[in-house]
């Protein structure tokens, strides 16, 4: 399934390139890197039931995309997939201190649109932006546990820069942000707060580095 998901994603930003560009510099890269999530768990209509936690581990998958290649700027469609151990728990808000949550991104994927900048001496500076989604794994436990994992939506940006080491390769360094839809898990109040579907309000921030092959 991860596999056809960045098959889907590299086919989806090759085909969105204009088809104005004459000169096109398409990549395939492997990235790795950092995740610094935050999660708080919020039943519908009530009072948080946690405090914001952090959700943090690493990250590694593939991206795949291509630029126009002007003098100096370059634009065009980039997707990828990672695959990503991220997690965290807390305890439980009063009255409820015997009682835990746990929230995970099982993985992450975007399709962005790229701007960038060549500065000259093979760097190249850019700009990222566009959709998100990853599959979000939540556990909230007291007298019992009850687990659930959905896909979430959400949004992407960031900025980076890539150095060509030759000339079918380089290296690239990022900062990316992802903010996650307010999306309630069906029943997944069911063992602490009763009817009330529970929010985790995830979002990211990923540091990463890349290795990317031009053709």
């Amino acid at each position: 399934m991860r596999l056809i998901a960045a098959l889907g994603c590299a086919l989806a930003a090759v085909v969105a390139v204009p088809a104005l560009a004459t000169d096109l510099d398409c990549q395939f890269g492997i990235t790795a890197g950092s995740v610094f999530g935050r999660s708080q768990h919020v039943p519908e209509g009530g009072a948080p039931f946690s405090e914001n936690f952090n959700v943090n581990g690493r990250a590694s998958g593939a991206e795949a995309g291509c630029l126009s290649a002007g003098e100096r700027w370059r634009y065009g469609f980039f997707g990828d997939v990672m695959e990503t151990n991220a997690q965290g728990s807390a305890q439980g808000l009063p009255p409820n201190q015997d009682a835990f949550v746990h929230t995970a991104f099982d993985w992450l994927g975007t399709l962005r649109g790229v701007i960038g900048y060549d500065f000259g001496s093979r760097l190249t500076g850019y700009v990222t932006g566009g959709v998100a989604a990853t599959s979000v794994t939540m556990r909230l436990c007291k007298t019992s546990c009850l687990v659930n994992s959905q896909i979430m939506w959400g949004i992407a940006g960031g900025a980076g820069f890539q150095y060509r080491l030759l000339r079918r390769l380089s290296a690239s360094v990022e900062y990316r942000f992802v903010r996650l839809e307010d999306k309630p898990f069906p029943s997944s109040g069911a063992a602490v707060v009763g009817d009330h579907d529970v929010s985790v309000n995830p979002e990211a921030q990923l540091l990463l580095v890349g290795l990317h092959f031009h053709f």
